[in-house]
């Protein structure tokens, strides 16, 4: 069907528009405004604000650490069994799923049965709560209290944090939910370490100084499933992660943490294939995950705030005394001496490996096919099952980087690729990413210097950096530079519970994912900042002492949201009340009908 008329087009759709308005003060409006500095109160009111945020998220932080102190999980046990178990059935990967959602669930019904949950998203909170919690600390500070108080009357204020801030209280797969990152980013990170914990028992290692950091607590107590139980809360992860770095003492000296043990046992093996794999950190909890994080701001204000958060991030992740830059090479260019079967690469990757070594985006996925149809179900395509079978394969989450190769290879040799192609294998590419001419640390280093130059010319107090369109273009090459670096090493990252790790190659691959994980906040933050328009001005809300200013127009609540709407010659009119005088209107003199008078807009909502 041919359609010719161009009115056939019209009121198909919906359409959207946004309006916009500007309130220009009538007669004496502005300077009763300024004579009660209405203006000055909602600016200082909205600094206040993030204020109070912040004093809110340090008592969630006291929340959840109370909340969690005496969580039971039954199941960690028969988790850990399926989780260490080799080639797991499906059935098997399932019953992990469940038991995840089942701890999951478990998590975040302690939380909530606890009282001070009920009030922790309502106006109890400012009111009452944060109040008496911050006159409870040691470290009260009186102004923090009076900033409290300054928002009993606008609790409202904080309704879109509190909607925000309830994503952490979900028992579903959210990565900003704590019990994700309990379940489903610590506890494995957990068990792997259980695993390599009995390495390092059989390797012979004198561990007996850590019980100077342990305390009444054994080091086969601490590596039993179970104690995972005492990782829950912030305190918790802090020791957990202390017996694995160790601790400074007040005199100065050090009391070594197990990586310690480990990297000083490492120095003395020759042969490689004896080292020890370094033990994983766990996760901080939700939130406080952003207290190490000096150049994450909630928005930069001006130059200075950009520069110095590039400054602290690379030097302080990047460029550190235990430096990313140079762990990353040293396990790339080893990757040959790991075990490349327990190495994997996620399937979302493969086709971007697949352009960059053989110039074509599915010849990995054909050669995936072409391998499996070959060397393991020749009858794959014959039946409903076995093609179905085929297409689970096929769509597995991750492959190992040996079986890559050895499937690129049976491509290869079949010529089933095109004339030409250079012959590449995985382990050659990473084995020589960081030691060719186009070594991406290498070119983050010398944008860095580039950038560093940029930087010592800014006036910190300044916003011009957002018009310089040359300084911003070298700013945003060197966060890029970053970015493909992380999207490197997140080839490797894989979300399924696979217990057969190279933990070797895991445990420092994550520990750099940590480190340059911070860019993505950092990127976003200094993109906000450099794209907003030079002559845009800061936003707050007025509120002209009534938080709930303007909430409805219906006629009974005229008096609550002290606004109406006035008519004049045709013109319409928004009338603000003082808060004091919100009757006003109540009783409304008769006079004749003018042009010098406003009519009264009466509304009533009709249910």
């Amino acid at each position: 069907m041919s359609i010719n008329k161009f009115n056939d087009f019209k009121n198909l759709y919906q359409l959207s528009k946004t309006l916009r308005f500007e309130l220009i003060p009538q007669g004496k409006t502005l300077e009763h405004i300024e004579k009660n500095a209405l203006l000055q109160q909602d600016e200082q009111r909205a600094k206040d604000y993030q204020q109070v945020k912040r004093i809110i998220d340090d008592y969630h932080k006291y929340f959840i650490d109370e909340a969690l102190s005496h969580v039971s999980l039954d199941d960690l046990p028969q988790y850990y069994d399926l989780y260490v178990k080799r080639d797991k059935s499906d059935d098997d990967k399932k019953q992990l799923e469940n038991i995840r959602k089942e701890l999951r669930i478990k998590l975040i019904e302690a939380v909530k049965s606890n009282d001070k949950f009920t009030t922790i998203f309502k106006k109890e909170l400012i009111k009452d709560d944060l109040v008496a919690w911050l006159e409870t600390r040691a470290s009260e500070q009186e102004n923090e209290v009076n900033l409290i108080k300054k928002f009993s009357d606008f609790t409202t204020y904080f309704t879109g944090f509190h909607e925000n801030r309830k994503n952490m209280y979900s028992n579903e797969e959210k990565s900003t939910s704590i019990a994700f990152r309990l379940i489903h980013q610590n506890l494995p990170k957990f068990i792997d370490n259980l695993q390599v914990f009995e390495k390092i028992k059989s390797s012979g290692i004198d561990l007996s100084s850590m019980s100077l950091l342990l305390g009444d607590i054994s080091l086969e107590e601490f590596f039993k499933p179970n104690y995972f139980k005492q990782t829950l809360t912030q305190v918790g992860i802090e020791f957990y992660n202390l017996m694995l770095g160790g601790k400074s003492s007040g005199d100065g000296s050090k009391l070594q943490g197990l990586n310690e043990l480990i990297n000083l046992y490492n120095q003395q093996q020759d042969d490689k294939k004896n080292r020890l794999p370094k033990l994983k950190s766990l996760f901080k909890q939700i939130l406080s995950d952003r207290d190490g994080y000096s150049f994450v701001l909630d928005s930069f204000k001006n130059d200075g705030d950009v520069c110095r958060a590039i400054s602290n991030y690379y030097n302080e992740k990047l460029k550190n005394s235990d430096s990313v830059f140079d762990r990353l090479p040293t396990i790339f260019n080893q990757i040959n001496e790991y075990d490349t079967k327990q190495i994997y690469i996620n399937k979302s990757a493969l086709t971007n490996l697949s352009a960059k070594l053989y110039g074509s985006w599915d010849a990995i996925n054909k050669a995936l096919e072409f391998y499996y149809i070959t060397q393991i179900d020749k009858d794959s395509d014959k039946n409903k099952a076995s093609i179905s079978k085929k297409e689970k394969w096929l769509a597995s989450e991750c492959f190992s980087v040996y079986l890559l190769d050895d499937v690129i290879r049976h491509y290869l040799e079949n010529k089933q690729i095109d004339e030409g192609v250079v012959t590449q294998y995985l382990v050659d590419y990473f084995a020589k990413i960081f030691t060719e001419s186009s070594n991406i640390i290498g070119q983050i280093t010398n944008q860095y210097s580039t950038v560093q130059a940029i930087i010592q010319n800014i006036q910190p107090d300044t916003k011009n950096l957002i018009q310089e369109k040359e300084n911003v273009a070298e700013i945003k090459k060197m966060l890029d530079l970053i970015m493909e670096l992380l999207h490197l090493c997140k080839i490797f990252v894989i979300k399924s519970d696979i217990a057969e790790k190279e933990h070797n190659f895991y445990s420092e691959l994550e520990y750099c994912l940590e480190q340059i994980n911070p860019i993505i906040a950092l990127y976003n933050q200094t993109r906000n900042y450099l794209t907003q328009k030079p002559y845009s001005l800061e936003k707050f809300k007025l509120n002209f002492e009534n938080s709930t200013l303007l909430d409805g127009w219906d006629r009974n609540k005229e008096t609550s949201n002290t606004s109406i709407l006035l008519r004049k010659n045709g013109n319409y009119y928004l009338g603000v009340m003082n808060k004091r005088h919100n009757r006003v209107f109540e009783t409304i003199p008769q006079i004749l009908e003018t042009n010098n008078s406003y009519e009264k807009i009466v509304y009533k909502l009709l249910r």
